[in-house]
């Protein structure tokens, strides 16, 4: 089981940029490769950057102490490795093209590499962070001093002991949880091959070639509006431990033994089947009913609310996809709580869940074409897109990376102590899953407004279930 334990809080001094320079790839990008084609899903995809910092200890020899020079030399590990690695992720060097957002420019402008420091030991910022993670802020990329519209972007900083936090930023326009996680594994593979020795790295190469399938379309050139809250947006960390997990899991279960609502999920489903929800299942329908009741306590009413799972594509249509695809494949389910329609209890919630996901993949498994998965894509991104202008409406996004093998990452020095997403461009309400390092748990990052998170955080059923209840 995971450690939960709490600290008291310490001081924690500001992060210092010392230097931001351009990392291109290693060899030029041929003529026939310059221009990358975007797919009609990397034009619908959200305009934003995705934010993960990786936290790792000094497992040198010298641990527990800052060495000017060993950190010097990883610093340069790391940005040859990164060069390498972009030679086989040639977009990710590049700037979206002036052309209505078809296609990427990759002349080798490089992707953005910041040096920083901070005057702190990296447990004493773990020990606050995990009860304030609006601390992560700091060691953020940002994109200034020629970083503009660099695709990629990355911040190292190293605490006084030695250890670093590793910040990645991808543009959500080129890549989603897959190609994001896939790179940054293929690059720590490639910085751990390349640390001591002249091992020669057996890269993951992706495939190119979605835009085959899926061409770029005629869409409207100006963003749609999302709809900004009118109070601030701030953040809580939520640790569900395998205990929690596994107590949620069969709460739901034995409330749906005696229901005869299971057989009506959907009809391609067997009633003699032994209802199991996934963990992710259980624990989005959790917070959001948990969202839910916070939002009513607030109002003085039960409000319709709606949340969306993001579903990935790769492997799961009949049209032949490689299953390595780079960009953005996937369909964000739009699902919606409509008072008086479904019930409060957490296993209506993962009925609800589970019902609108299994007709989400009826459409996408059975599709005969790359239309018919393009309007049905498009139609659910309307959907959000509605709800989020309705102020009767309380939108709830979320997004996983679990299962994702993230504390794999080990780029020649241990494997990451601790992950977290970073707060997503505008700080939408919404909630951030991923997994625990031991594997069986769930964190999540919860973005909600500030008079609605007291009420929520400290929710008595959210208290009792929840390991860490930041607060």
């Amino acid at each position: 089981m995971c450690d939960t334990t709490k600290f008291n809080r310490k001081p924690l001094q500001h992060v210092e940029v010392l230097t931001k320079k351009l990392v291109k790839p290693s060899s030029p990008t041929p003529n026939h490769l310059q221009n990358y084609k975007l797919s009609s899903f990397d034009q619908l995809a959200p305009r934003s950057l995705v934010h993960l910092v990786y936290f790792y200890e000094n497992n040198d020899s010298c641990k527990g102490n800052y060495d000017e020079a060993g950190v010097v030399q990883r610093h340069e590990i790391l940005q040859i490795s990164l060069a390498e690695t972009l030679s086989h992720f040639r977009p990710l060097a590049g700037r979206i093209s002036d052309d209505g957002r078809r296609s990427v420019d990759c002349q080798d402008q490089g992707a953005l590499y910041i040096e920083a420091k901070v005057n702190c030991q990296l447990n004493q910022f773990l020990n606050q962070a995990y009860e304030d993670v609006e601390l992560l802020a700091d060691f953020i990329p940002d994109g200034g001093l020629n970083g503009d519209g660099a695709l990629l972007r990355v911040q190292v900083t190293f605490f006084l002991c030695g250890g670093f936090a590793l910040a990645c930023s991808i543009s959500h326009t080129v890549a989603d949880g897959f190609t994001g996680c896939t790179f940054f594994d293929e690059w720590a593979k490639m910085c751990g091959y390349g640390k001591d020795n002249n091992n020669i790295c057996d890269i993951k190469c992706l495939s190119f070639n979605l835009a085959s399938t899926f061409p770029s379309r005629d869409l409207p050139a100006v963003p749609r509006p999302v709809l900004r809250p009118s109070a601030k947006v701030v953040s809580k960390l939520l640790l569900f431990d395998e205990f929690a997990i596994k107590s949620l899991k069969n709460k739901v279960i034995e409330a749906t033994k005696s229901s005869t609502t299971i057989a009506a999920l959907h009809d391609d489903i067997d009633a003699s089947v032994e209802f199991r929800p996934s963990r992710l299942e259980v624990v989005t329908a959790f917070i959001w009913r948990g969202l839910i009741r916070a939002a009513q306590k607030r109002h003085g009413y039960l409000r319709a609310s709606m949340t969306a799972i993001s579903v990935n594509l790769r492997g799961k249509t009949a049209l032949g996809i490689e299953d390595n695809s780079f960009g953005n494949l996937f369909v964000a389910v739009p699902i919606k709580f409509i008072p008086d329609e479904t019930k409060m209890e957490l296993h209506h919630f993962v009925q609800l869940i589970m019902t609108t996901l299994q007709e989400a993949r009826t459409v996408y498994t059975k599709a005969s074409s790359a239309d018919e998965i393009f309007l049905m894509v498009q139609k659910f991104q309307d959907q959000v897109q509605k709800e989020l202008g309705d102020k009767e409406v309380d939108t709830r996004l979320s997004t996983s990376l679990c299962r994702f093998p993230l504390y794999g990452a080990d780029f020649g020095w241990g494997k990451p102590s601790w992950i977290i997403f970073g707060n997503v461009g505008g700080r939408p309400e919404m909630f951030c899953l991923l997994d625990t390092k031991c594997g069986t748990g769930v964190e999540v990052r919860v973005n909600l407004n500030e008079v609605e998170m007291p009420i929520f955080e400290f929710d008595p059923e959210i208290v009792s279930v929840t390991s860490l209840a930041a607060g």
